[in-house]
């Protein structure tokens, strides 16, 4: 029995798919900031290399550094 999946089915049905959106924030307490002075700038570039990495498989929504509580509910509205 022969598949009706060919080649060119498989190739126009991936032209057709969207990236998905994905949201990316970067968790952190702002009380350590102070006490740990590279901490901050570390997480935020590694949130940022994230980003860049994940950028290949979808729409990347970088929302940056989530150390308060009003950060966090800036970052989820």
């Amino acid at each position: 029995m022969q598949s009706s999946i060919s080649l060119e089915n498989v190739q126009n049905s991936l032209r057709m798919y969207k990236k998905p959106r994905i949201g990316l924030y970067s968790t952190g307490l702002a009380a350590y900031w102070e006490q740990f002075p590279i901490l901050h700038d570390r997480l935020v570039n590694y949130g940022n290399f994230i980003a860049e990495k994940m950028g290949k498989w979808g729409e990347i929504h970088n929302f940056g550094m989530v150390d308060t509580a009003e950060k966090g509910k800036e970052a989820g509205a």
